[in-house]
């Protein structure tokens, strides 16, 4: 999937700078956390072995497909016998303690050093997953964490978390990452929250921005095509 159409808004001057935050506090997290990735591997092993990280194609910048690093917190779907494992014995509680505390994710800064990710920003989907308008979405780099995984996560709709996603790269700033990161930070405390709030801005910032920037493109075209049928 290769994206080249404009975004219907400039991004703003921040997304610049960005880029220069996540090399240097990646590469610091990277370090900080190298005990915690030690004992995430040895967790692991001993709960699903080898290997320890799992990938997963997703779509990044402008379109381009990466592969997206996990610690494993799933068992194989089939054992060493060949029969299916239970889609409910998949995850231990030890595979959900890890994803609780989003260890998991921990190697998604490597992405995130190499260009593939940013820290913040709308997180990665899958190629069949991408919004009939992925431009906005896709005009950044995807996020570890971001404005959808702070304000509903997993409790929202994919149209709910694409209208927080793109609400985002419209509104990005030093601060809002700031405020991102605080909460994500205490995520693994309070858990998920659904912030109805930020949910209806997100929501009718799309249908009074993003809508009519549509109807106002597809004006435009058929204007376009009247005048070459007149030609």
């Amino acid at each position: 999937m290769q994206d080249d159409a404009e975004p219907p808004f400039n991004l703003s001057d921040y997304f610049k700078l960005k880029r220069i935050i996540d090399v240097i506090a990646s590469a610091a997290l990277l370090v900080a956390l190298l005990p915690l990735a030690m004992i995430a591997t040895c967790l692991v092993l001993s709960d699903v072995g080898v290997p320890v990280l799992f990938w997963q194609q997703r779509i990044d910048l402008h379109g381009r497909k990466f592969l997206l690093y996990k610690f494993r917190t799933y068992h194989a779907p089939f054992d060493k016998n060949g029969a299916r494992t239970p889609e409910e014995r998949r995850l231990s509680k030890l595979g959900r303690a890890i994803r609780a505390g989003r260890l998991d994710e921990i190697p998604q800064l490597l992405n995130v050093l190499v260009g593939d990710m940013s820290l913040i920003g709308p997180r990665p989907l899958l190629p069949v997953d991408q919004p009939s308008d992925p431009r906005l979405r896709l005009s950044v780099r995807p996020g570890i964490t971001g404005w959808a995984q702070i304000n509903g996560g997993t409790m929202v709709t994919p149209a709910e978390k694409d209208a927080l996603d793109v609400w985002y790269v419209r509104h990005a700033s030093f601060w809002l990452d700031l405020k991102i990161a605080v909460s994500t930070a205490l995520f693994g405390i309070f858990g998920e929250r659904m912030n109805h709030t930020a949910l209806a801005q997100a929501m009718d910032w799309r249908e009074n921005n993003l809508t009519s920037c549509g109807a106002a493109s597809a004006s435009a075209e058929l204007e376009d095509n009247a005048t070459t049928v007149a030609e």
